[in-house]
């Protein structure tokens, strides 16, 4: 059978330079996505409040992607916000910074609502070269969590949460590689990505390693029914060895730095020690009895607060999470907000991937990617993971207006032969980047395989 891929290459837009404040937005939108993935980085080297300042310019230069949001989009997201907000406002007397848990819901609700709408592209390539900056930082200026552990978190405060981002920016130049067709994305995403595990030394990252390869080999067989797989398979192949000398080349850099000796000493140890995931444990089912005992929740960043009435008698540390994501949601939202949580997951993986394309698949994977890691990370109070699903929904408005619209040409143009779900042409990508994007918009062109 054969089908087709539209695939839009991304053009520079030459109405930016032709509209100052269309261009100022997208400054704005870099600089906050920027700060999404850089932030204790900004903090140390700027101001305390600078992140609530950029919060503010980005919420301000995008006020009327709130007018054109679509809730169908995320159907569950809105419910999910409301409960998140009735849970803290009712556990309010127990902060010491009321403010604080209110900024971070409405800086959940503003990355989702904006980041869902406009130019997916651009989204992209503004997360991965902040991911870029802060691998950087983590190899260059070495921003090592402490003295005694050889861990160090790029341009976030914590190791595993760079990790995350890590694993989410080698799926985003996965997606950039097949969207733009310039394979050093992709290449680079793969080099470094080893690099950033290296130096972050988590545990959790290296069982997150396994889990994502099995979940990636698993995606390709939504493609096996193509004839051109075999040639497009020996090419993933052929880049995935470039990649990994690439890998190894940087890999015998870091190791003519000196002290990798101390370091691969210390993963060693790290790997034979369980205290970490013995404290885990005691976080954990304190979150569950918290969530049982308080079915309604106790409200946004609250967990800290409230956990130590659920340990008897042992502090395993003197800060407390919940350490894992799912926990986290059922302790500050309760029940209900963690049954929206869940079918917001549900929801937004299972639209993505029945397009059955590279493109959305690489979408879904830097999601999943988040999740896998939130295995043993709170997340839900991480502003990059919002971003993370804002990527994928901005993802099923784009490709799924392409379908629409495809589906609607008159009987004149060029048919599709083969078809998706629910009747649609098979395997088609974007020609709107979004669904607030004017029809009038960038074209994409039309390449059939055979």
């Amino acid at each position: 059978m054969t089908t087709a891929a539209i695939r839009s290459r991304p053009r520079l837009p030459g109405s930016l330079l032709a509209h100052p404040f269309q261009l100022l937005r997208e400054v704005v939108n870099a600089v906050y996505i920027f700060s999404v993935a850089n932030d204790v980085y900004l903090i140390e080297t700027v101001h305390p409040l600078i992140l609530k300042a950029i919060l503010v310019i980005f919420a301000v230069a995008n006020l009327s992607r709130f007018r054109t949001f679509n809730p169908r989009l995320c159907p569950y997201f809105i419910p999910l916000i409301l409960v998140a907000f009735g849970a803290t406002l009712l556990n309010l007397h127990s902060y010491e910074a009321p403010l604080e848990p209110i900024a971070m819901i409405v800086a959940m609700t503003v990355i989702v609502v904006v980041c869902s709408q406009g130019n997916l592209d651009r989204y992209a390539k503004y997360f991965w070269f902040s991911m870029l900056f802060s691998i950087a930082v983590c190899i260059f200026i070495n921003t090592t969590e402490s003295e005694r552990y050889l861990r160090q978190a790029g341009g976030v405060g914590d190791p595993n949460e760079f990790a995350a981002n890590v694993f989410s920016f080698l799926f985003v130049g996965f997606f950039l590689g097949r969207r733009t067709g310039n394979r050093l994305y992709a290449i680079a995403s793969l080099a470094l990505c080893f690099v950033g595990i290296l130096y972050a030394a988590s545990k959790t990252a290296l069982v997150a390693l396994i889990i994502l390869g099995v979940v990636t080999m698993a995606m390709r067989l939504f493609h096996r029914g193509d004839k051109a797989a075999g040639a497009r398979s020996l090419r993933g192949w052929t880049y995935s060895a470039i990649g990994l000398v690439a890998a190894f080349i940087v890999l015998l850099f870091i190791l003519s730095r000196g002290d990798y000796r101390d370091r691969m000493s210390y993963y060693a140890d790290r790997f034979e020690s369980s205290q970490s995931f013995d404290n885990r444990m005691l976080f954990w089912q304190a979150g569950l009895e918290m969530g049982l005992s308080r079915p309604w929740g106790v409200g946004i960043r609250n967990f800290a607060h409230i956990a130590p009435e659920y340990f008897k008698g042992y502090y395993p540390e003197d800060i407390f999470a919940a350490h894992n994501v799912f926990i986290a949601v059922f302790g500050e939202m309760g029940i209900v907000g963690l049954v929206l949580f869940l079918l917001i997951l549900y929801d937004t993986l299972q639209r993505l991937i029945r397009f059955g394309i590279p493109e959305t698949s690489a979408l879904a994977m830097q999601f999943i990617a988040y999740l896998v890691m939130g295995l043993t990370l709170t997340m839900i109070n991480d502003k990059f993971f919002w971003f993370s699903l804002a990527l994928c929904l901005n993802g099923i408005a784009a490709y799924g207006g392409a379908a629409t619209r495809v589906a609607r040409r008159p009987a004149g143009n060029r048919v599709l032969r083969g078809t998706g779900p629910g009747g649609m042409p098979a395997r088609l990508g974007p020609v709107r980047r979004s669904l607030t994007e004017p029809r009038g918009g960038s074209e994409g062109t039309i390449r059939a395989r055979s």
